[in-house]
């Protein structure tokens, strides 16, 4: 069995701290989240947080794409369609 990294609890990050992190507006952000391209919100109360953990996970796998990975750009579509 795998022990846990840290006791520590994990750092939950508002929308303004993802916005910050990942450089994408409000709305980007949840039309990738409803797209399934992006971590979904938690629903704390009526407030959405995003685990810190899944966020920076999202930005390794973009970083990994834009080095030759294999992650899909959904956003190539959307792009090619405004041009």
């Amino acid at each position: 069995m795998n022990a846990p990294q840290s006791s520590k609890p994990e750092r939950m990050l508002k929308l303004k701290d993802v916005i910050e992190q990942v450089g994408y507006g409000h709305t980007a952000i949840y039309a990738r989240v409803k797209a399934g391209t992006f971590p979904a919100p938690v629903k704390i109360g009526y407030a959405s947080r995003w685990p810190e953990s899944e966020v920076q996970a999202w930005i390794a796998k973009q970083v990994a794409a834009a080095r030759g990975g294999s992650v899909e750009q959904p956003d190539e579509t959307t792009e090619q369609a405004h041009h």
